[in-house]
């Protein structure tokens, strides 16, 4: 059984930011699809499941064995209105998802489900996809939603996620393990997480979820580390397109931000992908046991525009990722990141053996105090030390933070200690005036170069065609020598033309979370 480790201690206020234009990027287009099996707002469990009578969300606990390896479509609207899934029906009797939300609340074993998932197979997972009532696929079309139909009102309690598989203290919720995709689907007001597959079941693969969104999570506690999104030993779960954000917890020494964007125990080569998270705590969090992954082409946003760690608070997008001797590379490239970097040193105590191979990355706060961190904060052995250690073609940028210190992390980048790291290997980035370097204590950037590090790296004023501003991509455009500093004369930082940043559909404006509590 996982350990749940309470998180560091943090305090903050978010402030309420305004959405960029530039970034309401179109839903994905419909697309024609073939589903086996179709579930509606108005649907039945004793249906046949047809495009004409289907079932309703609960068929899902019940169906286990029909569906498993099938393609499921969810509709999203009833005559052509979009209407959330708020209920699960059987002989037409209703019952909604909110009142099986807070009976697992309210019982001792606790930490189960709503909506049960069975998966499928190494040859075909169960598929869950977002349509319409003409059985069309259609992007965020499908909202399925366990807040009280009358009121609104959110599940209350600490432990009842929305859908997935989920074996904390239930064994066998599903016959199969694994192997199930979520495309499109809109997951709100959960409660402890929207979509959570694992846990203490080792061995999960066949996870995908892509082009969801996810919203307005709660969790009464941020000891047990709630997410958006959880998984738990699992391999080669892929997270692409999706969106997650306002995900925060109501109490807990952490409050309001103790829930993360996305929670990983004990996963190996994780890849998430053009993805926006903001308005959580830690974008991406892995905990128990070395793990590794690739993330690339995202937006992270360490509370809202950067206000977990930006006042020193100890908050880093990528939390806890140790990647182990003999496994592959952490590889991070082309993410615009708010706040703090990535803190490798895990919360069980590990540290990082393995490699880690960062570039093309914007690094970026946006405080005007003495407050702020380090922008990578990495814990190598004592003793065996890690490697190799590539940071290149990063863009760094901490107006006003440039000696902050955040603890015993400092400045732009710490190696605590340095061992078994190439320090030509780090090279040909950008970095604002006056940023410190090193291990406990800041060197300047002088110093840095002394060691041998960065020593064709590039120091200067702000690299943006204008001011950064909360969720917008375009803002974080560059000019002048951070367009010619990378290694072979290219562009630092996420946007150098390779690919789009974040992910493809509309986002919503940041909630302003005004309570903390020390």
């Amino acid at each position: 059984m996982l350990t749940r480790r309470k998180l560091l201690k943090n305090t903050g206020i978010a402030a309420l930011a305004a959405v960029s234009s530039d970034l309401w990027i179109p839903a994905a287009r419909a697309q024609a699809s073939t589903f086996d099996y179709y579930i509606s707002p108005t649907g039945d469990d004793n249906n046949p499941g047809t495009l004409a009578s289907p079932w309703s969300i609960t068929a899902l606990n019940t169906k286990m064995s029909v569906y498993s390896g099938k393609r499921i479509g969810i509709i999203g609207d009833v005559g052509g209105t979009q209407t959330p899934i708020q209920y699960g029906t059987a002989g037409g009797v209703q019952t909604t998802l909110y009142s099986i939300a807070n009976n697992i609340n309210s019982t001792a074993s606790g930490d189960q489900c709503v909506i049960n998932v069975n998966g499928g197979n190494s040859s075909a997972n169960t598929y869950l996809g977002s349509c319409t009532s003409a059985g069309v696929y259609q992007a965020e079309w499908a909202i399925i939603d366990p807040a009280n139909p009358v009121g609104g009102a959110v599940p209350t309690g600490a432990y009842a996620c929305v859908i997935g598989q989920w074996f904390y203290q239930n064994n066998n919720p599903v016959a199969n393990q694994g192997y199930v995709t979520f495309d499109g689907l809109v997951v709100r007001n959960g409660n402890y997480t929207g979509i959570n597959m694992g846990d203490t079941r080792p061995g999960l693969t066949g996870i995908i979820i892509k082009s969801c969104k996810i919203y307005n999570c709660t969790c009464s506690t941020s000891a047990n580390n709630p997410g958006g999104i959880l998984v738990a030993n699992h391999t080669g779960t892929q997270i692409i397109n999706c969106l997650i954000y306002n995900c925060t917890t109501t109490g807990g020494s952490n409050h309001p931000w103790g829930m993360a964007g996305i929670t990983s125990y004990s996963g190996l080569g994780m890849i998430v992908t053009n993805c926006t998270i903001y308005g959580c705590g830690y974008s991406i969090q892995m905990k128990d046991g070395n793990q590794y992954g690739t993330f690339s082409y995202n937006y992270f946003d360490c509370g809202n525009f950067g206000s977990w760690s930006n006042g020193g608070q100890g908050c880093f997008a990528l939390m806890a990722i140790v990647p182990g001797s003999g496994q592959p590379p952490l590889t991070v490239h082309h993410n615009i990141i708010i706040g703090n970097g990535w803190r490798s040193y895990g919360e069980d105590g590990l540290h990082t053996t393995g490699a880690a191979n960062f570039y093309n990355n914007t690094f970026y706060a946006n405080t005007t105090g003495s407050g702020g961190g380090a922008v990578v904060a990495a814990w190598w052995s004592p003793t065996s030390g890690a490697g190799p250690f590539q940071w290149d073609n990063n863009l760094v940028y901490y107006p006003g933070v440039a000696g902050g210190n955040n603890g015993s992390w400092t400045g732009a980048l710490t190696l605590n200690p340095p061992t078994g790291v190439i320090a030509s290997q780090v090279n040909y980035n950008y970095y604002g005036t006056g940023m410190t370097f090193g291990t406990t204590s800041g060197l300047s950037y002088a110093a840095w170069q002394a060691l041998g590090y960065d020593v064709n790296s590039v120091s200067g004023g702000s690299p943006f065609s204008g001011t950064p501003t909360a969720l917008s991509i375009n803002s974080f455009q560059i000019t002048g020598p951070a367009t010619t500093a990378g290694r072979g004369g290219v562009a630092c930082g996420a946007l150098d033309g390779s690919g789009q940043v974040g992910c493809n559909f509309a986002l919503m404006p940041m909630a302003p979370v005004l309570t903390t509590v020390s």
